[in-house]
């Protein structure tokens, strides 16, 4: 028996037609939902703050999420070691395999501090032993000051820091020598021979007495220098020591006063009183 195709236009024709238009289109479908429906899988960032290192570590590594991590300073030894912040913040959702950023609390090391001792008068080689014991360095500082004291040359004038104060172990400590200039035979310029009238000259020497040279407007170092061409000492007032230690580095003082004032006849070898200002 023969087999009776539909006629091309019959209903058959036309179911068959539908039928087959909807399974190409469930086909398409069915073969880009599984593509569609593939989400990252997220994961919440927990609380690491306070945590150690190793333990916000394992916390992060089993949640699948990598980190980075940096170092903040502290004194606190109780914060060492210790999570200082994080990012993102708790509660902050994730992909798997995202990186959260920590920084870590790190105690820095304390420098062991010493006490300066006083070794003010001591000989050079007596102080540089004291301040070796107390784990502290040396160095002497030029120029010296000057005294017509024989008996104290060569010891500590002054020195800095001073002393009782703290300072780094091994910190280098500055010392000023006296330096003699010569000694005066006596105590003070005769009364009535302040000043010699019509001396002409500058540190002119009369038997074993000169006279002042002018040093006001001259710095410290050329004063001094000066004052000990003539074979005069230098010293100075607390205040002009003290605005010598502040320039330290800076500009060199000057000198704004003198005593005994220039032209005046002295004992060679005395000290002419310096006043300072920067």
């Amino acid at each position: 028996m023969r087999r009776m195709l539909p006629r091309p236009g019959s209903s058959v024709t036309m179911v068959l037609a539908w039928l087959a238009l909807g399974l190409l289109a469930a086909g398409a479908a069915g073969a880009a939902s599984p593509w569609a429906a593939v989400k990252p899988r997220m994961v919440q960032v927990p609380n690491l703050v306070g945590m150690s290192q190793a333990q916000a570590i394992r916390t992060l590594q089993s949640l699948s999420l990598n980190y980075s991590l940096t170092v903040q300073a502290t004194t606190s030894q109780a914060q060492h070691g210790t999570i200082a912040r994080q990012s993102p913040a708790p509660g902050s959702m994730l992909p798997l395999g995202s990186k959260v950023s920590l920084v870590q609390y790190a105690k820095l090391p304390v420098l062991a501090t010493v006490t300066v001792p006083n070794v003010l008068n001591l000989t050079a080689a007596q102080a540089a032993a004291a301040l070796s014991r107390a784990g502290l360095r040396v160095r002497s500082q030029t120029p010296g000051i000057a005294v017509s004291d024989r008996s104290k040359e060569g010891r500590v004038a002054r020195q800095n820091p001073a002393a009782g104060q703290h300072a780094p172990r091994g910190f280098t400590v500055t010392l000023w020598l006296y330096a003699f200039t010569g000694a005066a035979k006596t105590t003070s310029p005769p009364p009535g021979q302040a000043v010699l009238k019509g001396i002409t000259g500058q540190g002119k020497t009369e038997g074993q007495k000169v006279v002042v040279p002018n040093v006001v407007g001259l710095d410290l170092f050329a004063a001094a220098n000066a004052l000990k061409k003539a074979g005069l000492g230098s010293r100075f007032d607390q205040q002009s020591l003290a605005i010598i230690r502040a320039s330290r580095g800076g500009k060199t003082p000057r000198v704004i006063r003198q005593s005994p004032a220039a032209g005046q006849v002295v004992p060679k070898g005395w000290p002419v009183t310096l006043t300072l200002a920067k």
